[in-house]
């Protein structure tokens, strides 16, 4: 008998596409992420990220290493702004209001954002 090394191709879906389920849901939106999209420097590491995220809902990010699931927390905390070479397209808003509006409080921000991780590794200024 002979297996063959033929793979099923696959089509590549947007996070939205992917999420359809879950559009049925009543909660309110909470968060709310639109085209964004984010550099370092040259090298683009977020592509057209739409996610809504639901009041009172667990949300996880699941992905294999160095697929954006950290720099996307990152964002919506804005720590990106700690590094000089970022610069992002889109928009992230929580509870209505944009989070990269130039009148936003970033400490403000922060107390109402929080995260919770699988292993203790913090993020510069979350404690």
């Amino acid at each position: 008998m002979q297996f063959g090394t033929k793979r099923a191709q696959v089509p590549q879906r947007s996070v939205s596409q992917r999420g359809y389920a879950l559009d049925a849901d009543p909660a309110p939106t909470v968060v709310e992420i639109e085209n964004f999209n984010l550099w370092y420097g040259q090298s683009q590491a977020l592509y057209d990220v739409n996610l809504d995220i639901k009041k009172n809902r667990v949300t996880a990010l699941i992905g294999p290493s160095g697929c954006g699931k950290s720099t996307l927390l990152r964002s919506i905390n804005r720590m990106n702004d700690l590094i000089d070479v970022v610069r992002y397209q889109g928009s992230i808003r929580l509870g209505g209001h944009d989070i990269y509006a130039k009148d936003q409080d970033v400490i403000e921000l922060r107390k109402h954002c929080g995260m919770v991780f699988q292993k203790s590794n913090p993020f510069p200024k979350s404690i």
